[in-house]
């Protein structure tokens, strides 16, 4: 379907030969990591799209011992950099989990998404494990949501940070995070602790 004759990628570079488009890239948001870096080895691609944050870093590093997530993403940033591509990071704030307002029990904003709301039960585990982060916020300096962005932009193989803004104040607050105070050594090993105690839930 995306390599074989007649395939995904047969279509793609028709398309570019035929000047329509100029440039390849491929999400990756289901459990087909394989698949993703095989399309990322033909070297046609120059983005990947893929999620990454403080609850699920599986993407941008291998899966912490102890940590049970939902989607195992391999570490597909470390392949992205062998082969030179770029890549942009969806979900940054775990669909929203992630910002002081949802940890402190706010309602979320209008235009937000409903599907993570969807199933409640779900939604409340994922505010369980954000709020065991919350030690990464820095009274007036740093909020837990420009530390979900600073971890993110630490890693040297990100290219760049994709957000779902619903309101202004919420890109004023990202943009805020680039002079917020760095996550310092021992917060890092701090959350991997976190991660290592599969943020203090039963697996």
């Amino acid at each position: 379907e995306y390599l074989g004759p007649h395939g995904a990628l047969e279509g793609l570079l028709k398309l570019r030969q035929d000047g329509k488009v100029r440039f390849f890239g491929l999400v990756n948001e289901r459990p087909d990591v394989d698949l993703a870096r095989e399309l990322i080895a033909t070297h046609e691609f120059v983005l990947l799209n893929v999620q990454y944050n403080l609850l699920n870093p599986t993407a941008g590093r291998s899966k912490p011992a102890g940590l049970q997530v939902d989607l195992d993403n391999g570490d597909v940033i470390s392949t992205a950099v062998q082969h030179g591509v770029g890549t942009a990071i969806f979900s940054p704030m775990a669909r929203g989990v992630l910002t002081g307002a949802a940890l402190r029990g706010e309602a979320r904003h209008p235009l937000a998404g409903t599907g993570i709301t969807r199933n409640m039960e779900a939604y409340q585990r994922l505010l369980e494990r954000g709020r065991k982060l919350l030690f990464l916020e820095v009274s007036g300096k740093r909020t837990i949501a420009q530390a979900a962005i600073q971890f993110l932009l630490s890693h040297p193989g990100v290219t760049t940070v994709l957000g779902g803004f619903t309101a202004l104040s919420h890109i004023d607050e990202m943009v805020a995070a680039l002079d917020a105070p760095p996550l310092t050594a021992e917060e890092l090993a701090a959350v991997e602790q976190v991660w290592a105690t599969n943020f203090g839930m039963a697996a």
